[in-house]
């Protein structure tokens, strides 16, 4: 195949790629499983008039990569995960429901056969309109995703609510009549729907009300047309009767009614305070398209940590969920000191997803360039060392980070050493399953951010150890030059060069040399072939550590 027919066939496959995510000159980031999407230079979406995230403030994820205008509302997440709880609990109490037909049938046969003799068909005839209505509403909310909104699924409720009144109210019109023991039906849709929401008072009055007063409304409207019940009205037992399952159920009604709105008050609450589990949120750091992070506050220890959060609206993907618990899991299992450290993971009771970081103080190694410019060589190797010596143990546990840009190198101080790295981010991350030696992505689309992608992953194949051994040496090109090798405002245009153009010289860009040996570690990084880079990053922290012993960068005290 000639070059020129090679060319053809790899942009068209990067145009049917960028076709099929849908995300061709929107976003540099394009994700294989929907996860958070990050920008990158040349190809940023931002909203106008948005204030900058904190560049002071540091955590396991990036500030200058979460747009906290991205419209990420935690308060009316919660609430829209709230809804999709309900409706999951709605699903089960109305399964539950049609599946006790045969409980229903039993209660009618002991009332009617023993207690109160009648019609025994009767009931069950004046019954199916509710057992139409539930199963209606059940099919309804088993639609697939988005969910119905909350309100819309309250109008709903209300509609059934008042149908499933109707028909226990008429199977005692039916049954034995104004004291009729059918009554105690009442009693269990009560319940039922004490089960399925926890709704302030104002909301759950009116479903509330109907199921309670449907009862002796009915009776006694019935009792203008029946003779029958009629003239039950004038027997004082039967009376006594009505009256006291009147009594309960509004007795129960009104418990189900306090408790209900308890319940939201407190769920409202904690949402209000921002407690997430045991942490106290101090302050958001970003927002992105899965997730927040925040300062938060744990008091057990009395410290500070960064507390990743799912997106509330991100939990009925299942998807979303197993990436989150990956990039939890996979950084947890990392022990090297340059990678961020992972110190708590679990959900919420009120079903929030979360993580928790050590907190760093400092600035991504993109901000520290874009404030200082170009670094002197001696830097950048020293700052890109650490980084490569922390992909080295993730790489020998069978993690490919895929994602190494600047924006995931955070620059901070530890232990009174300055310049020091840690390693973000491992939310792309392909991680090797221990069983099966499978990999936990699928393959055959884009994962990470373009301006660093390897070529052989801007031609939609497999991300490996030599991917992000490229990535590493993107990084120190842009730490010594201030910007990346490629650069485009099309995702097409960009990808195309990373597969066929040359990679400008580091001199050239920068404006003076660099050194030598250090310029072909970078090269080497960057070459076109995987074959030709290092083969592992051991490899390439060899190399970059026998050219930092000789051009050692002693970074001031932190007290300085």
């Amino acid at each position: 195949m000639s070059r020129l027919s090679r060319r053809q066939e790899l942009l068209g496959r990067i145009g049917a790629t960028v076709t099929e995510t849908g995300r061709a000159g929107a976003s540099a980031t394009v994700t294989d499983d929907g996860g958070m999407a990050a920008t990158s230079p040349g190809l940023e979406t931002t909203t106008p008039g948005a204030p900058p995230p904190p560049a002071s403030a540091g955590s396991g994820e990036l500030p200058d990569e979460l747009d906290v205008s991205a419209g990420f509302d935690r308060k009316r997440a919660v609430e829209r995960a709230e809804d999709e709880r309900t409706i999951l609990r709605t699903r089960g109490i109305l399964r539950l429901a049609i599946m006790m037909i045969p409980v229903y049938v039993g209660m009618d046969w002991a009332i009617l056969g023993f207690i109160e003799p009648g019609r025994f068909w009767m009931p069950m005839v004046v019954r199916f309109p509710a057992l139409v209505s539930m199963a209606a509403v059940l099919v309804w909310l088993n639609r697939a995703p988005p969910f119905p909104s909350g309100r819309r699924v309250l109008e709903v409720e209300r509609i059934s609510t008042l149908t499933i009144s109707l028909s226990c109210s008429l199977c005692c019109v039916v049954a034995g009549g104004i004291g009729s023991l059918e009554a105690v039906t009442v009693t269990l849709v009560l319940v039922g729907r004490s089960v399925m929401r926890s709704d302030r008072w104002q909301d759950g009055l009116l479903s509330i009300a109907v199921i309670w007063l449907a009862h002796p409304i009915v009776l006694l409207v019935a009792a203008l047309f029946m003779p029958r019940l009629a003239a039950q009205l004038h027997d004082p037992a039967q009376v006594a009767r009505l009256v006291l399952f009147v009594i309960v159920n509004g007795v129960v009604a009104g418990f189900i009614l306090a408790g209900g709105d308890a319940t939201w008050r407190l769920r409202r609450q904690l949402t209000h305070d921002n407690i997430v589990g045991r942490y106290k949120l101090r302050r958001l750091l970003g927002a992105g398209g899965m997730g927040e992070v925040w300062s938060a506050y744990f008091p057990p220890l009395r410290r500070e940590v960064a507390l990743k959060i799912l997106r509330a609206d991100e939990r009925p993907r299942p998807v979303a969920v197993a990436r989150f618990e990956r990039e939890a899991r996979a950084t947890a299992e990392l022990t090297h000191p340059n990678t961020v450290r992972v110190l708590d993971f679990g959900v919420t009771e009120d079903g929030l997803w979360f993580y928790a970081m050590e907190l760093l103080e400092g600035e991504t190694l993109d901000q520290l360039v874009r404030r200082e410019g170009p670094l002197p060589a001696a830097r950048a190797a020293h700052l890109v060392l650490q980084a490569a010596r922390a992909l080295t143990e993730a790489h020998q546990r069978g993690i490919v980070h895929r994602d190494i840009k600047p924006q995931n190198l955070f620059v901070t101080t530890m232990g009174g050493e300055r310049d020091f790295i840690k390693l973000l981010d491992f939310g792309i991350a392909r991680v090797l399953r221990p069983d099966s030696g499978e990999l936990l992505t699928r393959t055959g689309a884009l994962a990470g951010t373009p301006a660093y992608f390897s070529p052989e992953l801007a031609g939609g194949q497999h991300a490996d150890e030599r991917s992000d051994i490229y990535g590493l040496g993107a990084v120190l090109y842009q730490a010594l030059t201030g910007v990346p090798p490629f650069q485009g405002s099309e995702l097409t245009g960009l990808l195309a060069a990373i597969l066929f153009d040359p990679v400008r010289p580091m001199a050239e860009v920068r404006g003076d040399a660099v050194p030598a040996e250090l310029d072909a570690i970078v090269m080497r990084c960057l070459a076109r072939e995987p074959t030709e880079r290092f083969a592992t990053s051991h490899e390439l922290v060899a190399a970059l550590d026998g050219w930092a012993r000789e051009h050692r960068w002693l970074p001031p005290p932190a007290s300085a």
